[in-house]
């Protein structure tokens, strides 16, 4: 339903490598993501959006090395005064 906003949150865990660091914080400022934890060995990156945004943002972390991830699934609510409830 384009009336509606929809989002996805998604918490991922990267290996933080000297030289992987650059790349990921420049794909977590082109994605409008945020670094939640930071470590000498790893990372946290909080991204929400829309799914197809979680899946691209996934796939280019892959090659860094995921070590965890878990998504909340979708989250709707209508636009305006209208509600999901009184459909």
């Amino acid at each position: 339903d384009t009336n509606c906003i929809k989002r996805e949150l998604m918490l991922i865990k990267i290996y933080n490598k000297p030289e992987n660091r650059s790349d990921i914080h420049f794909a977590v400022d082109t994605y409008r993501a945020k670094v939640v934890d930071y470590t000498t060995d790893g990372m946290c990156i909080e991204v929400t959006g829309d799914p197809s945004k979680i899946d691209a943002f996934v796939t280019l972390m892959v090659p860094y090395g995921v070590i965890e991830m878990c998504r909340t699934g979708l989250v709707a609510l209508d636009r305006g005064e209208n509600s999901l409830l009184n459909k």
